[in-house]
């Protein structure tokens, strides 16, 4: 007897509702390694909240693990220097933010 694939569901966006599937996202994202990296780098003290709510006065429980620099502008996925902590809000926002910035790397 043959078993159904299994649903797979991803989290929920608060800007689009849901998060980009793994085929519209890096497959770096979808590894062992990051998963293990993220939660490392978000557990240590200095990562706790996200920075850019912070710089506004307020703290927020950092969730996602954000590229400074976007990695595909950056060229090191893996550079622990180019990551900081974000809340999901400003992930979306800073999404958005990086793929206007990619695409103007992308033209020049």
């Amino acid at each position: 007897m043959n078993r159904p694939k299994k649903q797979h569901t991803y989290p929920v966006s608060e800007s689009k509702g849901y998060a980009a599937s793994p085929s519209q996202s890096r497959s770096e994202y979808h590894t062992a390694r990051w998963q293990r990296m993220r939660r490392v780098f978000l557990n240590q003290p200095d990562h706790i909240y996200c920075v850019r709510c912070k710089a506004q006065g307020r703290l927020t429980l950092a969730k996602v693990v954000d590229h400074i620099v976007p990695a595909e502008i950056c060229g090191d996925f893996w550079d622990t220097s180019n990551w900081q902590p974000l809340c999901r809000r400003c992930n979306d926002v800073k999404a958005a933010e990086d793929r206007a910035l990619i695409q103007q790397h992308k033209q020049r």
